[in-house]
């Protein structure tokens, strides 16, 4: 059975910030949150600096920060870091206090670091649909097809996404179970991104459909000035989808394709399709040789560290 309702509109007038939480640290956070002075708001599961807030379980505390926040005007960046930065907390209050981050309409910038997003990114919709965001970072969590559709599905709303950050790249745990095709299924929603700057999906098992679906969606970001698909399964065929695509982003000036398996061939495909406005190309720990001729003045910067270049072969 769930517990009633407490209206907070009718307690905040009698309620004093040292009664919601005992730590100094979290009442400087939620004091300046009340006053509609913070910009950024970051639960984790340690203090670092002002605007952190370490959740302690206390009766009504996760409440009262989704009362704060909902109404704030000016917080434009809220985070999550650490796998239990719940732990303390029901599952009620933390369905409350979703609905209330739902309820903000400034937030630019969320963050998921470390987090364990099952149970938690299914509620996160609203607070993401409602929110004019701009930069959407997802590093070190754990996904599975269903967070990950679930993640995807949600940028058909976000029109105003700048920047999309999603890495699974552990070198200890997997953090990604998810295959080529389901994340093939899930590339297409990022056509309603016209806005996207910089694109970075590494770890997530991007191989040959990935790669084509895509291809499909560069057409509509003219603005995408950096691409990073890092520690994928990214081999020569896929790059020939990809360079297709890249075409039309006349303005990309950065390119990271590290540790995938790309060879010789798939460099010269991107040396000599890649749009001119390129000037970087990171192919770290992949399996170049260089022991043919390959204009490799073409780009500005070419880094190439992590390969097993031949000693005898031409290097332009």
């Amino acid at each position: 059975m769930s517990s009633p309702a407490i209206d907070y509109d009718a307690l905040e007038a009698t309620t004093g910030i040292e009664e919601i939480t005992a730590d100094g640290n979290n009442q400087d956070t939620l004091r300046s949150l009340k006053k509609d002075e913070l910009s950024a708001l970051w639960l984790s599961p340690e203090w670092d600096e002002h605007g952190d807030y370490v959740l302690e379980g206390s009766t009504g505390e996760l409440g009262w920060l989704g009362h704060f926040v909902k109404t704030s005007t000016r917080l434009e960046r809220f985070g999550l870091y650490g796998s239990e930065v719940f732990k303390e907390c029901s599952k009620q209050s933390v369905d409350k206090f979703l609905d209330d981050l739902g309820r903000c309409n400034h937030i630019k910038k969320m963050i998921f670091s470390s987090t364990n997003l099952d149970g938690i990114i299914c509620k996160l919709g609203p607070a993401m649909k409602s929110n004019n965001i701009t930069h959407l970072v997802v590093r070190g969590c754990y996904l599975g097809v269903p967070e990950a559709t679930f993640l995807f599905n949600n940028l058909r709303d976000m029109i105003s996404l700048e920047e999309l950050y999603v890495n699974c790249e552990d070198e200890e745990e997997d953090l990604a179970n998810l295959n080529d095709g389901a994340m093939a299924g899930c590339i297409p929603s990022l056509v309603a991104c016209t806005s996207m700057q910089e694109l970075k999906l590494n770890g997530l098992n991007l191989s040959t459909n990935s790669c084509d679906a895509l291809s499909s969606v560069f057409s509509r970001m003219a603005a995408l000035l950096e691409l990073d698909l890092c520690g994928n399964l990214i081999n020569d065929n896929c790059v020939v989808f990809l360079v297709r695509g890249l075409a039309e982003c006349e303005q990309l000036q950065s390119l990271n394709l590290g540790r995938n398996t790309i060879s010789d061939d798939g460099l010269d495909v991107l040396i000599q399709g890649l749009p001119a406005s390129v000037n970087a190309l990171y192919l770290r720990r992949n399996e170049v040789t260089l022991d043919r001729k390959i204009p490799l003045l073409r780009v500005k910067e070419l880094v190439l560290w992590g390969n097993i270049l031949s000693l005898d072969g031409p290097r332009t």
